[in-house]
């Protein structure tokens, strides 16, 4: 189905040049290159210009495009430098994007060569216009904040981190379109317009535009056709394209260098008044249906229907964020971990001031607070365009269909390095596994910790649960949530089946896991027991840094477990586990586990587990640093037993404890709740469970549901020996 987004119109072979200031400043001298010179307007026909530029550029800290009189200055220059080759272009970016989250696309191409169809992901099919193949790349460079240039009478010092462009290309110039591109319309949800910026020749426009008139006309009913805003290399035909894009564009987006250029003043992006003077003042310049400005510090989209695209502001944002702390190596698990980041503050107070302007004709989403040493400019934009389109598709899929609870089946991580899984099947009534398959990852956003995709849950329409949850929030988390704590779907719910003895270890706290690994979450957990056990919780008197360091190197099991707190629990009991606590679950156990969506374990034991402690066992940190997350302090009697929630037939909450982390509730018989993500494990007995949207579905004994706000109020009825939890994120 990859032609539910068509991306057009085309792709480019990128030179990406090593950011190497010794170099430049050697260049500088070698051109004699002086600082009353520097302009970013100059034409570009030789190296010597192109330095000129470029220098303007990096001292302004802007971005840009600009047009290059040969491919062989291009090439001339990117051989003074390390050189790395990727693809470029709005709708390749945008489709690398996609298929980074497992969206598939089809890009119309104007050129090809090897580089083309050696770098295209599987997922992306293409329509090519070209009759043969050809290379005339385009130099990219990404610049950091703060790089200096000191050379001659130049001391230059970039105040902001930015991309540019240099580009000769003649197919791009033409830009054919492809005689079957009507074709790939009639079936497409969505269709993105670029690259028309780099025609050169009025004709020429004239006679794409009048293509694009007739092929868009094939597209069905609902189909959203958006166009992404570029620097136009000729003056004089911006105008010309800019217009005749407007009577196509469902959307028209632009970044924050279109915003400037478009209305002939820079705007200060963090100052709330002077961002809605200068929206007002677009939307007086670009009468589109719906305007969208996408930018470092915040993303809006204005217009009658706004409205309906910030889950699309949202998609955008976040796999734009993705893309400037990973770069080009993008996944999934970078794209899942975006959600963890707090929101900018400066972007957070434009929206509220955008959403208080406009009212209901506005929408908005601030940026991540994202701190890389290496952060990507390259593509950002671009990568902004696919996020935005990526749930716009999942939406238009979902479109017409009622949002009904997804019964999961087990989601079980292979060769874990403790014993398990019989009681999990069992429990299932699925057949036993190898034995080394002890937890079963519920509703699952969260991977197995380094190890990709692992323990995350997929929905029966083949998507990570993980992606479609990013590409529409609200639809499966709601706007309150969303408003709180973002895409993130904040708890992860596992069966879990020890079929030995866990070893002793310990759960960093969400300030340890911020300052040290950069998430934005720790890992307090609970446990709800399905059979008896026994477990050991909390030192049960103070341990200092140096004897548990001391425990740890001699792997002193035996002197760990003597220093713990025993509770012996049954059936039915809760017990809260707050990050920074050590514990160990005992043989024989069979629990249902809430945790924050993370997977952040320091081993304080291993030897006899097939598990590399010494290696693996302190998330990368050092054995040094990692114990710094232990609470070394000894918990009374009575602190330890007031963790535990005896069963004693508690319906309702069972951990208040834990409500700043997750809810867990317990409830026989029949009951009702208000729209929300839920997941229920029914521990017995059986049900309908029946949704505000209608639907109906039967429970039993070992199922697994979760529960999309979209689904509506949603209750349990006809119950008879019903025993479910209910597990939600918290209120």
């Amino acid at each position: 189905m990859t032609e539910r987004l068509v991306l057009g119109l085309g792709g480019t072979v990128d030179y990406e040049i090593a950011w190497d200031a010794a170099t430049i400043e050697r260049l500088v001298v070698e051109h004699d290159i002086r600082a009353a010179e520097l302009s970013t307007a100059i034409p570009v026909d030789s190296e010597r210009s192109l330095l000129v530029t470029l220098l303007a550029f990096v001292r302004d800290g802007t971005g840009g495009e600009r047009f290059v009189a040969s491919s062989d200055i291009v090439t001339g220059l990117a051989a003074r430098f390390d050189t790395r080759i990727t693809l470029g272009g709005t709708c390749v970016r945008a489709a690398l994007g996609l298929a980074a989250v497992g969206i598939g696309s089809t890009v119309h191409l104007v050129s090809i060569d090897d580089h083309v169809r050696r770098l295209l992901p599987p997922s992306v099919d293409y329509l090519c216009s070209a009759d043969a193949d050809s290379l005339d790349p385009h130099l990219i460079v990404q610049y950091p904040a703060g790089s200096r240039v000191r050379a001659g009478d130049l001391d230059l010092h970039a105040p902001h981190a930015n991309r540019l462009i240099y580009v000769h290309d003649p197919p791009n110039r033409e830009l054919r379109l492809h005689p079957g591109l009507g074709d790939a319309l009639s079936r497409a949800d969505v269709f993105l317009i670029s690259g028309l910026n780099s025609i050169q020749d009025p004709a020429v426009l004239d006679d794409r535009l009048g293509e694009l008139r007739a092929a868009t006309e094939r597209l069905p009913a609902g189909a959203l056709t958006f166009y992404e805003d570029a620097g136009y290399h000729v003056t004089e035909i911006a105008a010309a394209a800019r217009a005749g894009v407007l009577e196509l564009a469902d959307v028209y987006s632009m970044n924050e260098d279109e915003l400037g250029e478009r209305l002939g003043h820079a705007v200060d992006l963090l100052d709330p008044s002077a961002v809605v003077d200068a929206l007002r003042a677009l939307t007086g310049v670009v009468p589109a249906p719906v305007v969208v400005v996408h930018t470092r510090y915040w993303s809006v989209a204005l217009g009658a229907d706004a409205s309906r695209f910030e889950g699309a502001l949202r998609g955008g944002i976040t796999l734009a964020s993705a893309r400037y702390l990973a770069g080009d190596v993008l996944t999934a698990a970078d794209h899942r971990a975006v959600a963890a980041h707090p929101a900018h503050p400066g972007g957070v107070a434009v929206v509220e001031a955008v959403r208080t302007a406009f009212g209901s004709a506005a929408a908005g989403v601030p940026a991540y607070v994202l701190d890389t040493s290496a952060p990507t400019s390259i593509g950002l934009g671009d990568t902004f365009v696919g996020g935005f389109l990526a749930a716009l598709a999942d939406r238009a899929a979902a479109s017409g269909a009622p949002a009904v609870p997804v019964v999961l089946p087990a989601n079980q991580p292979a060769e874990r390095f403790y014993r398990g899984g019989a009681r999990i099947a069992r429990f299932r009534g699925t057949p036993p596994g190898a034995g080394r398959e002890p937890e079963d990852w519920v509703a699952s956003t969260t991977s197995v910790h380094g190890q990709g995709e692992a323990g995350l849950t997929r929905l029966p329409d083949g998507r990570l649960l993980a992606n479609a949850v990013a590409a529409d929030p609200e639809w499966w988390l709601g706007p309150k949530h969303v408003a709180t704590y973002g895409a993130d779907t904040a708890v992860l719910v596992k069966l879990l089946d020890a079929g030995e003895r866990l070893p002793v270890h310990v759960h960093p706290d969400a300030p340890f896991a911020r300052e040290h690994l950069h998430t934005g979450h720790g890992k307090t957990e609970a446990w709800v027991m399905l059979e008896p056990a026994e477990v050991r919780l909390g030192w049960s008197r103070d341990v200092g840094a140096d004897e548990l360091a001391g425990w740890v190197e001699r792997q002193d099991a035996d002197a760990m477990l003597a220093a713990m707190h025993v509770l012996r629990l049954e059936r039915g009991d809760a017990v809260l586990v707050p990050a920074g606590q050590p514990h160990a679950i005992g043989a024989g156990a069979f629990l249902v586990e809430l945790q924050e969506p993370a997977d952040l374990s320091i081993l304080l034991e291993w030897d006899g587990y097939a598990i590399d402690g010494p290696g693996t066992g302190h998330l990368s940190l050092g054995y040094p640093a990692a114990l710094a997350a232990v609470d070394h302090r000894g918990l009374t009697r009575a602190e330890a037993d007031a963790l535990r929630t005896a069963d004693a037939g508690t319906v309702g909450d069972l951990l208040p404890g834990a409500a700043g982390f997750f809810r867990a509730e317990r409830y026989r018989g029949d009951v009702a709740w208000d729209a929300g993500f839920a997941v229920l494990v029914v521990v017995a007995g059986t049900a309908e469970l029946v949704t505000g949207g209608g639907a109906r579905l039967p429970v039993s004994a070992g199922t697994t549901v979760l529960v999309p706000y979209a689904a509506g109020p949603a209750r349990l009825e006809r119950a008879a020996g019903l025993e479910v939890l209910l597990c939600r994120p918290p209120a």
